[in-house]
């Protein structure tokens, strides 16, 4: 592997993991931990924990990405964003608890002009600075 390459991963790797105010949740299809990063999910699983990330791990059956994936998440940030929405998730019936927002999002696809779909890319550090 070249070096341009390991510094792509790298900076895939870091963009991933690297979680704060901003951004407070990631994933990664299983597929590409395996195929692209060439490491385990229990490789990425460690590695993701090491930097102060809470994980979940979905597989196919309880996730909608085909391989399954792996979110990294830190709750004191991804609390700020649920508290600031309560509202439109109670709205929606959505949960407003950290682990279990995780659980949901991975589990459902929701349509780009849904108003949940704002607090998803809020949580996702998708939304202009």
């Amino acid at each position: 592997m070249t070096s341009e390459a390991e510094n792509l991963i790298k900076e895939m790797l870091r963009t991933h993991v690297e979680l704060n105010e901003r951004k407070s949740v990631s994933y990664l299809p299983i597929k590409t931990i395996q195929n692209v990063l060439n490491m385990t999910v229990d490789e990425y699983v460690s590695f993701a924990k090491a930097r102060g990330n809470e994980i979940a791990v979905f597989d196919s059956n309880s996730c909608c990405i085909g391989s399954g994936a792996v979110y990294a998440f830190r709750p004191e940030f991804l609390r700020i964003v649920l508290n600031d929405n309560a509202q439109i998730l109670s709205r929606h019936r959505w949960p407003t608890a950290e682990r279990a927002f995780v659980e949901k999002i991975s589990s459902e696809w929701m349509p780009s002009d849904h108003e949940v779909t704002e607090v998803i890319r809020e949580a996702f550090g998708d939304l202009p600075a």
